[in-house]
């Protein structure tokens, strides 16, 4: 049974230009809890933004890479499959996710590849029962600058949070 429960937050710099269809495409290709939720676009007021919507449980600010996806179907019984296997009927079959986290270096290229100017900013918070609180994020610029943030409190805390910073290659006469 679940007991750490949080949300996911998007969140772009003011004047962020992004390609939206492109940016939902790139982060739903990561795992972000630990129900498969998947980002959706949204529109306010003339506004895109990326949505998930709801309570997560044990939600992730920081990407996660599906290593196999635990499939018991019951045409075909139990598969351990990598992401690009499972077809599009098996989804309803996926009882568990092995992940590991995914390199900065590759979300930050995959993301700011979306971007045309500013920034987008993935970010979880959760609260598992009065134990402890945490805060994950992974902010993206255009020019391909990645920048995770992770915090942790409370009384039965054992992890150190961290701060982390991918800086890519300066590339001379890059149009």
């Amino acid at each position: 049974m679940a007991d750490c429960f949080g949300t996911l937050v998007f969140t772009q710099s003011p004047g962020c230009v992004f390609d939206a269809q492109r940016l939902v495409e790139v982060a739903n290709s990561y795992e972000w809890d630990n129900d498969l939720t998947r980002w959706q676009l949204r529109e306010d007021d003339g506004d895109v933004y990326l949505s998930v919507g709801g309570d997560l449980i044990y939600p992730c600010g920081i990407p996660l890479k599906g290593v196999a996806y635990h499939i018991v179907c019951p045409m075909r019984g139990s598969l351990a499959l990598e992401r690009s296997q499972v077809a599009e009927s098996d989804w309803q079959y996926v009882e568990n996710v092995e992940t590991e986290e995914a390199s900065l270096e590759e979300f930050a290229t995959r993301v700011s590849a979306c971007l045309s100017e500013g920034w987008v900013e993935f970010s979880a918070v959760g609260n598992e029962k009065r134990r402890f609180i945490y805060f994950e994020s992974v902010r993206v610029y255009a020019i391909g600058r990645a920048v995770l943030c992770q915090k942790f409190g409370g009384p039965v805390v054992t992890q150190e949070g961290r701060d982390e910073t991918f800086e890519p290659p300066i590339t001379i006469g890059k149009d």
